[in-house]
C-alpha cells in the first residue's frame, strides 16, 4: 500500500514566503520530504534552464545515504529527449534494474541511469511556462521499491506545487540581486561621476570590489592597453582568494591568448564559458595559458568608447564552474560602460598633461606670449554663439572638445536659458557624425500622446487621422544626434521604450511590428535634478545610467559674470540692425549694473534685456529700459508651503478634475500612481472633502 503525501501545507506557506533565505532552506526541507515519504535514499530536482541553451539543471540535491551514482548537474534536452518523451505521456517513471530495455531507452542519455543496483523514480512538473522540472529520486540495494502514495495525481500535485515554490523562490531572488545590483550601480556612478584623473583608479578598484563580490565570483580583473601600447596589462584586480595567484605584472599577449585578444581587441565582442572546456578548438591556446591560473568560468567584457578599446573587464571563478545568466552579463556590460568612460577621461586627462609638458619645453624656445595668444583665438573661435572666456565657460568648451569625438552619450545640465541646445549643437559639430542632421526633441512641449509618434513614427492606419505613414525622429536622426530636450519631462511609459533604443538600438513605428534598427548618438538636456526625480519614482534609474555617460554642468550667467560685457556687446550687435538702430557707446555704469544683476533666466533673460533696451535707445547711446523687472539684482524670493499643504492642494486639484472619482481607469488613483486604498486614506488624514460623482 502507498501513502498520503501530507507536507502540501508546507509548500503552501512557502509559496506566500517573501524571505528568500527562509524559502531557500523550506525547499530543503519539503525535497527531503519527499524523500522521506517515498522512502528514497537520495533526491535530485532539475529545471529547464533557458539561459544555458536548453539544459535541465540540477537546482537542488539531497540525500540520506549514497547510493552509488552521482547524476549530472544538467542534462541537454537532446541527451534526455526519450526519457522527457515518456515522462510526457505517463507523468511518472520508474527505471529498476528488471524493466527490459532499459539501455535501450537510455542509449542517448549519460548512462546515468544504467546503475544494475539503483532503481530511479522520474516524475515531471511543469512551471507556469510550462518549462519542465523533473525530480529523480534513487533507491539503493537495501531499498529497491519506491513507496508511492496511493493515487499518482497526489504525488503529481504534489510536485507541481513544489516546482511553483522553486519559481517563486527564483523571482524573489531575482527582485533582490536586481535591488543590490542597482544600489551598487548608484554607488559606483555617483563616484564616476566627476573625478579627478588621480582619483579614477582609487574608485575603480573600489567599483570592481564591489560588483565582484555581487557577482559571487573569485576574480575581478581590468586588462587595460593604449593605441601606443596594444600589449594588455593587469591594472586593477579584486581577488575573494587567499592568497591570490595572478601576478601583478600578467600580460595578456596576442601570441599567448590570440583568441581572446581577436575577440576582444579586433572584434570587441563580449566572450563567457561556463566550463574552460566550452572554449573552441582554435582557442587551445587560450586554453593551457588559462589553466595555469585556475580558471574554470570566465565573463570577458570589452572596454570600449567609440572606436577606443581600453581592454578587457573580467569575472572568472577558481573554486567551482559557474554560469553566467543573461542578467549577470548585462549587468557586467553597465559597468564595463560606467569603467571605459572612466578610463577614458584618465587617458584624456593624461594626454593634456603630456601637452602641457610639451607646452612647457617650447617655452624656452618661442615667446610664451605668442603660445598663448595662438591657444586663446582657438579656444575662442572654434564655438560659433557660446560667447566668453570666463573660466567657468573654459571649463565647458574643454569638455565639449572631450566628448564631441566619441559617440558616448552626452547628459546636459543647468538653468533654463544658459544656452543647453547651444552646447548640444556645438558638440554635434565637432563630432564625426557632424555631416549628418542634428535632430531635436522638446520632450516638455509635446502631449504624451504625441511624443512616441514624434519619436518612433507610424505607419498608415495606426490611429485615427494616420492617413499615410510617418518616420520618427529616431529614423531622420541614423547617423547623427538626436537632442533630446527637458528630457526629465519624458513621461514614465515612454522612458522604457526609449531605453530599449538606447541599448539595442532597435525600434517600432506605432501599428508597425516590423523591428527596425538605427545608430543615433543621444544628448540629453534637462534643467531638473533627476536624481531627485529618480528617488521619487518620476524618472527611471536605468535610463540615467544609460544617459549620463559624459555629463557636462552650464553654469548660471551669475556665476560668470566676467562674460557678461561680452554678451552685451554681442547682442547688441545681433540686434542693432533689425531695430534700425546703431549703438557706439555703451557706458561702464551699464555694463555695472548689467553684470551686477542676478539673472534668474540667466543668458536669455540677458539677450531680452537687450532687445528692450535698444528699442528705447535713442541716438547712438545704449540705454536700458527701466522697469521692476529689470532692477532685480538679488536672487529671488520663493514662497515656501509646507510638504502637506502641498500634497493636499495637489489631490485636490485631481478631484476636482476627476469629479471627485477615485476608482477606475479615469480616477484619482490612476492619475496620482497611488492605491485606491492609499488614496482614501489620505483624504481622510488631509482632512480633504470631494464631491462624489
Amino acid at each position: 500500500m502507498g501513502r498520503t503525501v501530507n507536507f502540501s501545507s508546507d509548500l503552501l506557506q512557502l509559496l506566500v514566503c517573501r524571505n528568500v533565505s527562509a524559502l531557500h532552506d523550506g525547499i530543503l526541507l519539503a525535497l527531503d520530504n519527499f524523500i522521506s515519504v517515498l522512502g528514497a535514499d537520495e533526491g535530485y530536482y532539475y529545471l529547464f534552464d533557458e539561459l544555458q541553451q536548453g539544459r535541465l539543471t540540477c537546482r537542488y540535491h539531497r540525500q540520506r545515504r549514497t547510493v552509488g551514482t552521482v547524476l549530472p548537474n544538467e542534462f541537454s534536452m537532446e541527451s534526455a529527449g526519450r526519457i522527457l518523451d515518456r515522462l510526457d505521456r505517463e507523468k511518472m517513471l520508474i527505471l529498476s534494474p528488471a524493466e527490459r530495455g532499459v539501455k535501450r531507452t537510455l542509449s542517448e542519455t549519460d548512462a546515468c541511469f544504467d546503475n544494475p543496483e539503483v532503481t530511479s523514480l522520474l516524475v515531471q512538473s511543469k512551471t507556469h511556462q510550462d518549462m519542465p522540472g523533473l525530480m529523480v529520486l534513487c533507491y539503493g540495494p537495501g531499498s529497491p521499491c519506491p513507496n508511492l502514495p496511493d493515487t499518482k495525481e497526489e504525488l503529481l500535485d504534489r510536485l507541481q506545487m513544489f516546482t511553483h515554490v522553486v519559481v517563486h523562490h527564483d523571482s524573489l531572488a531575482e527582485n533582490e540581486s536586481r535591488n543590490r545590483f542597482e544600489k551598487t550601480l548608484r554607488e559606483i556612478s555617483k563616484q564616476m561621476i566627476n573625478p579627478s584623473a588621480d582619483q579614477i583608479d582609487s574608485y575603480i578598484n573600489k567599483g570592481l570590489k564591489s560588483i565582484t563580490e555581487l557577482f559571487d565570483v573569485d576574480r575581478g580583473i581590468i586588462f587595460q592597453r593604449t593605441p601606443e601600447n596594444p600589449i594588455a596589462t593587469l591594472t586593477h584586480a579584486f581577488s575573494r582568494l587567499s592568497p591570490n595567484k595572478l601576478p601583478e605584472n600578467l600580460n595578456i599577449t596576442e601570441a599567448d591568448y590570440p583568441y581572446l585578444s581577436h575577440e576582444h581587441i579586433v572584434k570587441r565582442r563580449i566572450t563567457f564559458w561556463n566550463s574552460i572546456n566550452d572554449l573552441p578548438k582554435e582557442a587551445r591556446t587560450d586554453w593551457e595559458n588559462l589553466s595555469q591560473w585556475g580558471v574554470k568560468s570566465s565573463l570577458n567584457i570589452p572596454l570600449t568608447v567609440g572606436d577606443q578599446t581600453y581592454g578587457t573587464l573580467t569575472f572568472n571563478t577558481v573554486k567551482h564552474e559557474t554560469r553566467w545568466p543573461g542578467e549577470t552579463i548585462n549587468r557586467a556590460t553597465v559597468i564595463g560602460e560606467i569603467f571605459s568612460n572612466a578610463l577614458a577621461r584618465k587617458y584624456a586627462d593624461e594626454a593634456l598633461r603630456n601637452s602641457l609638458k610639451e607646452i612647457r619645453k617650447l617655452k624656452d624656445q618661442l615667446e610664451s606670449e605668442n603660445i598663448y595668444l595662438q591657444k586663446e583665438i582657438k579656444l575662442s573661435h572654434n564655438f560659433d554663439e557660446i560667447v566668453g572666456d570666463s573660466r567657468a565657460l573654459k571649463s565647458v568648451l574643454f569638455k565639449i572638445t572631450q566628448c564631441a569625438p566619441t559617440d558616448a552619450a552626452v547628459m546636459i545640465s543647468g538653468e533654463t536659458g544658459t544656452g543647453k541646445e547651444l552646447v548640444a549643437r556645438a558638440v554635434h559639430a565637432k563630432s564625426r557624425r557632424n555631416e549628418r542632421p542634428l535632430i531635436k526633441v522638446d520632450c516638455g512641449s509635446l502631449p504624451a500622446t504625441l511624443i512616441e509618434r514624434e519619436l518612433f513614427g507610424h505607419k498608415k492606419g495606426a490611429f485615427t487621422g494616420a492617413h499615410q505613414q510617418q518616420a520618427g525622429r529616431f529614423e531622420i536622426a541614423d547617423g547623427g544626434t538626436l537632442f533630446l530636450d527637458e528630457i526629465g519631462e519624458l513621461p514614465l511609459e515612454l522612458q522604457s521604450k526609449l531605453l530599449r533604443v538606447l541599448q539595442d538600438g532597435e525600434f517600432e513605428r506605432l501599428g508597425d511590428p516590423k523591428t527596425r534598427k538605427v545608430d543615433v548618438r543621444i544628448i540629453a538636456a534637462t534643467n531638473r535634478d533627476l536624481e531627485k526625480e529618480i528617488q521619487e519614482g518620476r524618472f527611471r534609474s536605468d535610463l540615467w545610467y544609460r544617459l549620463n555617460v559624459f555629463p557636462i554642468h552650464i553654469p548660471p550667467l551669475r556665476e560668470r559674470r566676467d562674460d557678461i560685457p561680452k554678451l552685451v556687446s554681442w547682442f547688441v550687435n545681433k540686434h542693432e540692425r533689425k531695430m534700425g538702430k546703431k549703438i557706439t557707446r555703451i557706458s561702464e555704469e551699464t555694463l555695472a549694473d548689467l553684470s551686477g544683476r542676478y539673472w534668474a533666466g540667466n543668458v536669455r533673460e540677458l539677450e531680452n534685456t537687450i532687445q528692450r533696451a535698444l528699442i528705447v535707445s535713442s541716438h547712438d547711446r545704449f540705454e536700458l529700459f527701466n522697469d521692476r523687472h529689470s532692477s532685480q539684482t538679488e536672487a529671488p524670493q520663493v514662497r515656501l508651503d509646507t510638504l502637506e499643504s502641498v500634497e493636499r492642494a495637489h489631490i485636490q486639484a485631481v478631484l476636482a478634475q476627476t469629479n471627485g472619482r477615485i476608482y477606475g481607469p479615469k480616477g484619482a488613483a490612476v492619475i496620482l500612481d497611488l492605491n485606491p486604498s492609499t488614496l482614501r486614506f489620505r483624504i481622510k488624514k488631509l482632512g480633504i472633502t470631494r464631491n462624489k460623482q
